[in-house]
């Protein structure tokens, strides 16, 4: 019985190997370590150190919040003009059109749209500006200010001297109150002397 024991020796693998054995172990260890290699936390990507900029973002966004108000500034006083030419605003100063303008817009959301987007649509937000100075103009007939005008351009006109020319060229109020003591009293007499 010898021989046969050792034909199966011969046919037994040495220490558990087979021939199949063989190529199935490396098969094993290269999906062992593929599954490692995939589990394994990759290494994060060095972030470059920002905080070096912070000075240049922080300037860019004041200039640009910057730019973005002038800008502002600037399309609300355009609409302030374009408000003003009519003749109802003229008797009112800048600030009060302007005053009114934002006023519309805040009870208007319409109105503050139109503006916000009047690059894109331009032909809305004249038609907007149009329909506020028409609604502004109905407000502004009854302020007593806008009614008096003429009254308050006489009233400004005696107070600074710029009367008619009939009447006699005289020294202004603004001279007269400049005047020393004597020089009053001078021009008294001179003014007396005049009418005698």
């Amino acid at each position: 019985m010898e021989p046969e024991t050792d034909q199966t020796n011969t046919a037994e693998p040495v220490h558990g190997q087979t021939e199949a054995g063989d190529s199935g172990d490396s098969d094993l260890n290269s999906l062992l370590q593929q599954y490692e290699e995939g589990t394994k936390p990759k290494a994060v990507a060095q972030q470059p150190d920002l905080s070096k900029l912070d000075p240049l973002i922080r300037f860019a966004e004041a200039e640009m919040a910057t730019r973005q108000k002038e800008s502002f500034e600037n399309d609300v006083n355009s609409a302030v003009d374009t408000i003003g030419e009519d003749e109802s605003f003229k008797a009112l100063p800048k600030t009060l059109t302007r005053r009114l303008l934002v006023a519309y817009a805040f009870d208007n959301p319409a109105f503050d749209k139109a503006f916000q987007n009047k690059a894109s649509d331009p032909n809305t937000w004249e038609s907007a500006l149009n329909t506020a100075k028409t609604a502004l103009a109905e407000e502004i007939k009854e302020l007593p200010l806008a009614s008096n005008r003429d009254d308050i351009e006489a009233a400004v006109a005696t107070v600074q001297d710029t009367g008619s020319a009939d009447e006699t060229p005289g020294v202004s109020v603004a001279k007269m109150a400049k005047m020393s003591d004597t020089e009053w009293q001078s021009f008294l007499e001179e003014e007396l002397a005049k009418e005698s």
